[in-house]
């Protein structure tokens, strides 16, 4: 499978225009996206009221609540109300009921309003609107609902046909919405304060639904110019350039260096056995020749990957091999389908469920039979639709392909702009480009959060910082005691280190001070910050910021209870805001079954 480019100049042009329409016709919301200094910031949604979409800075979506007769709570008309929108937003429609949800498909049917989002709270309900609006995304609202496992909800949403995922304050943290993500979920949050803002932004949500359209858009613009709020999922192309492609070999040392999945080929032996190779035939990468779904599995293990050069070969991997070493691992699997043979999908399904590893797996595939035959069989599993088209495919063309499958678009990376991204983002769209094939093009995919890249060079990014880790510190009362503040910065490859960082305060009373030598003291009461840290290698440099975290006053000459200026290193947590420590702890109840490399949550 390759990888998807983003071209400098092409994302300069991004950059300079605050808002952009998409071309598909009258049809296509002119989605808006704030000009800040986060290169893909979440959308923000709101809540419809008259004249929301006229303002300066309107939402990107807008949540409707229409009734079996399409009457909104405060009595306006749907029609009306979309017409009120005037394309200046995707409308969310939002239903409580079967009669509600009748009525809104065959409203979108005839209407042909085709760049929405149908939602709800009830899985039945999103079913049931997809099954007749199969070219519009599904949104399955889980506030107020009590989550066991992620992959929970991960099956339910994808059995139900909803690709995008709101969650409530107290259920999103960086761990859970993390691990949705690189299973290609979207994860939108709800936010009613500026703590929870801060924290579904720093979460990396893709969307936020905000109690304050303006007011959100005004925090995002505290975000320094380079930030990262999204850190992009790593996919290891066949496993690593620097071993033998599609090997167990390559998918450990692709693993070691930090890739968040691993791609691979599959076909199907004649005795029902999943093989790992790029082609069909043996001849191009292997000791052998002959088409592999015309052998046994035995017959094609008599052969190996040729390494050449006098180097020693490989043995050929078989699927299994690759779910029983990893199994329990952080790693996620890019089945890649390349077989057309129908009898494949069975198959793998067979072997998901034997060796247990449904919550690691993801099947992407160029061919959409074989992904429709995956949604069907295996509903609960994400997939991804494999594009290798012209540019200049846009956020509604881009739906039209993947919404009916509930597939994620991943393209060639030389047929993607940021702002192709930033519109399908509005529409709950990830883009998953491939193949990358030179550091300079990965590192500018990297440091504008693209949603997942694919690359033969997964140790490229190995010591990149991913992730800036501290929690509720006290500061001395005093000049001559002050210290830095310090959190422990991760790398994608699994590294802690201490580091020095800067603050964004977001709320509280609290006055941070600063000495002559730059060091921190305060004065009375409580303020709730964002810690930030400027990373900067020979190739990359961005922002990253730390979870909302509360400070506190130490008085001076007390004993030091750790913190971030301490040398105890991590801060220890004392209370703090109640409303912060809600958001943050409270994503207990997401909790992981993997262990965790990048510093979340095990």
């Amino acid at each position: 499978m390759k990888k998807l480019l983003l071209s400098v100049a092409a994302l300069a042009l991004c950059f300079a225009a605050p808002a952009f329409s998409v071309s598909a016709g009258a049809a296509s919301a002119d989605a808006y996206v704030k000009d800040c200094g986060v290169a893909l910031p979440p959308v923000i949604a709101a809540e419809y009221s008259a004249g929301v979409a006229d303002a300066g800075e309107p939402p990107a979506d807008v949540f409707l609540y229409p009734d079996a007769q399409l009457k909104l709570p405060d009595g306006t008309d749907l029609a009306a109300a979309l017409a009120e929108l005037d394309e200046k937003a995707v409308p969310v429609l939002y239903v409580f009921d079967q009669s509600a949800a009748d009525a809104v498909s065959a409203y979108v049917e005839s209407a042909a309003l085709d760049d929405c989002i149908v939602a709800s709270d009830s899985p039945e309900l999103v079913a049931s609107m997809r099954a007749s609006c199969t070219e519009v995304q599904g949104l399955l609202d889980f506030r107020g609902k009590e989550i066991g496992e992620l992959v929970d909800v991960r099956n339910t949403a994808n059995s139900s046909d909803a690709k995008i995922v709101l969650l409530g304050a107290g259920q999103i943290s960086y761990d859970s919405v993390r691990w949705l993500q690189e299973r290609l979920m979207t994860v939108w949050g709800a936010a009613e304060t500026d703590e929870e803002f801060f924290a579904a932004a720093v979460a990396g949500c893709n969307g936020i639904l905000a109690s304050d359209v303006q007011n959100a858009y005004d925090l995002l613009a505290m975000f320094d110019e380079g930030s990262l709020l999204h850190l992009p999922m790593v996919v290891g192309h066949r496993g690593i350039y620097s071993e033998k492609q599609n090997t167990l070999a390559a998918a450990k040392l692709a693993y070691e260096a930090g890739a968040d999945a691993v791609e691979c080929d599959i076909y199907l032996t004649t005795d029902g056995e999943i093989v790992i190779n790029h082609d069909a035939l043996l001849d191009n990468t292997t000791t052998g020749t002959g088409n592999i779904e015309e052998m046994t599995l035995e017959e094609v293990l008599q052969y190996e990957v040729d390494v050449g050069g006098g180097g020693v070969n490989r043995p050929i991997a078989t699927l299994r091999e690759f779910f029983e070493e990893f199994k329990g691992t952080e790693l996620v699997h890019f089945v890649e389908i390349k077989s057309s043979r129908p009898e494949i999908v069975p198959a793998l399904k067979a072997l998901i469920d034997e060796c247990g590893v449904s919550d690691q797996v993801v099947v992407i595939s160029f061919l959409e039979d074989q992904l429709a035959r995956v949604h069907e069989q295996m509903p609960e599993l994400s997939v991804g639709y494999l594009f290798n088209t012209a540019s200049g495919t846009d956020a509604l063309e881009a739906n039209q392909s993947v919404a009916p499958i509930n597939a994620t678009y991943n393209p060639g990376y030389n047929f993607v702009t940021l702002e192709q991204v930033r519109g399908m983002a509005a529409r709950g769209i990830t883009v998953w480009p491939w193949t990358y094939p030179n550091t300079s093009d990965y590192d500018t995919a990297y440091t504008n959060g693209i949603n997942g890249i694919t690359t033969d060079y997964a140790d490229r990014s190995s010591s990149y910082a991913v992730r800036l880790e501290t929690s509720d510190f006290t500061l001395p009362n005093s000049d001559a005691e002050a210290a830095d503040l310090t959190a422990t910065l991760v790398t994608q490859k699994g590294e802690r280190t201490e580091v020095v960082c800067e603050y964004i305060q977001i709320s509280g009373t609290m006055t941070l001070l600063q000495n002559a030598e730059g060091k921190y003291y305060a004065g009375h009461g409580t303020a709730v910050v964002l810690l930030k840290y400027r990373f900067v290698s020979d190739s990359a440099a961005y922002t990253l910021y730390s979870d909302p975290v509360t400070v506190s006053v130490r008085e001076a000459g007390s004993a030091d209870t750790g913190g971030c200026n301490s040398s105890l290193g991590a801060a220890s947590v004392l209370g703090g805001a109640a409303a912060v420590s809600a958001v943050i702890i409270a994503a207990v109840l997401l909790r992981r079954r993997l262990p965790c490399r990048h510093g979340r949550a095990k």
